[in-house]
């Protein structure tokens, strides 16, 4: 008797488990948790291209003059500019394309 007990209670509470985790849920946090993450990923990307914006002037300020000093500056400023927008436009074609996979 106690293991048909045992063995109802078993059923019975994994069928309220899997009514709690269905799967449309566990998609929702999924997505939830891309956006979520997705938000902190463009404010770092925007800070690290600022920074490298900031770095890149300064190598020009500071450069005396001398050419390739001046040449590195606008590679450093053009890197993080191209680097940043790659980035972003990375989160904008995986939501593009998770509007199609639903």
């Amino acid at each position: 008797m106690n293991k048909k007990l045992i063995c109802i209670a078993g059923i019975l509470t994994t069928l309220y488990f899997i009514s709690i985790f269905s799967y449309a849920d566990i998609f929702d946090n999924a997505q939830r948790l891309f956006n979520d993450i997705y938000g902190k990923f463009v404010a770092m990307s925007t800070a690290a291209a600022g920074v490298g914006v900031g770095v890149g002037t300064f190598m020009k300020k500071l450069s005396m003059g001398r050419q390739e000093k001046i040449e590195m500056g606008n590679k450093v400023i053009k890197d993080s500019i191209v680097a940043w927008a790659v980035l972003n436009a990375l989160g904008l074609i995986l939501n593009f394309v998770g509007n199609y996979t639903r």
